[in-house]
């Protein structure tokens, strides 16, 4: 696999600046900064991979379009140039990328650009582009894979898979997929899916690198109110307590005193319930007297059989 294997299967710049976040996301998720965005770059914002063996790539996305530079290290190429710029990798690049070989972050002590593999490609072109025919023997022959270019095969359509294998060799963690789905996917990120990568991540400290990278983020719920909190309307008072003047009376009960001559209703009374004796008018004045046999027959819901009516 050689850099032309690689710019044939990069997907297009936009798509590429996501999958780049995404793989910043995830790893901010789990600690680590083997791949990381910035997103103010000067006025450009660059995509980086630091494996701490010596290996890397960045990524630069300008106003022009963008420029891919890495090394691999143990590329045999580095041998037979003594380190320095294989031929042919620059050949053909456009102009508006001249910046991007003398920036000394990319460059060698004298100056000279640090790279075995180099793409580009501009905002109007409808595919990526290495240097014109690079002839790669005979460092072809030491290593199929000679400028080292796959370090970008994890920007592939795989890339979810390829971040599991990663994460699984690296921070030796078993990661679900499902999560690294949503991650890739640049869906808003959410509290259960920062628990599912990192159990012991902080959702705010998350949420804070998120927002520098420019990864969406759900919205947590409101944990106060912005304004007085509404109070609940008293509750309505029950017809007989809002009368004071209606009388209640329980079954045998007699009237209380100062009742006598009243038009008396008799109303339920809470816990038990209501007498089926139906009201009856009474002439004033009101005298209560025991009657051997209720009129109205054995009343159930007496506790005796004595009842009274009014004379």
């Amino acid at each position: 696999m050689t850099v032309y294997d690689i710019a044939a299967q990069l997907p297009s710049i936009d798509v590429l600046r996501q999958r780049c976040k995404a793989l910043a996301m995830l790893d901010a998720i789990l600690g680590g900064d083997h791949y990381t965005y910035d997103p103010a770059w000067g006025t450009d914002q660059v995509a980086s991979m630091r494996n701490g063996s010596g290996e890397e790539y960045d990524i630069v996305f300008t106003t022009d379009g963008t420029f891919i530079r890495g090394v691999y290290h143990e590329s045999p190429m580095f041998g037979y140039t003594n380190g320095q710029l294989w031929p042919g990798l620059l050949d053909g690049l456009p102009d508006e990328f001249n910046s991007q070989v003398t920036e000394p972050a990319f460059s060698h002590p004298d100056g000279t650009l640090n790279a075995s593999f180099i793409l580009w490609r501009r905002n109007d072109d409808e595919r990526w582009h290495a240097g014109d025919n690079i002839d790669f023997s005979p460092a072809c022959d030491d290593e199929v894979d000679p400028d080292g270019s796959w370090l970008l095969d994890i920007l592939f359509d795989d890339i979810a898979e390829k971040y599991r294998e990663h994460a699984d060799e690296v921070y030796q963690v078993a990661l679900p997929r499902p999560a690294i789905d949503h991650v890739v996917a640049f869906l808003p990120l959410t509290d259960a899916v920062i628990r599912a990568l990192n159990p012991e991540a902080s959702p705010a400290h998350v949420r804070a690198e998120a927002e520098k990278l420019g990864y969406p983020c759900r919205q947590t719920p409101a944990t106060s109110r912005t304004g007085p909190r509404p109070q609940p309307e008293p509750p309505q008072r029950a017809e007989h307590q809002r009368n004071p003047t209606r009388t209640t009376i329980s079954h045998n009960r007699r009237q209380p005193e100062g009742s006598r001559g009243q038009n008396t209703e008799i109303l339920p009374v809470v816990g038990r319930r209501r007498c089926c004796r139906p009201q009856r008018e009474a002439p004033a004045p009101l005298q209560a007297s025991k009657i051997e046999k209720p009129w109205c027959g054995p009343c159930p819901h007496h506790e005796s059989r004595d009842l009274f009516e009014f004379r």
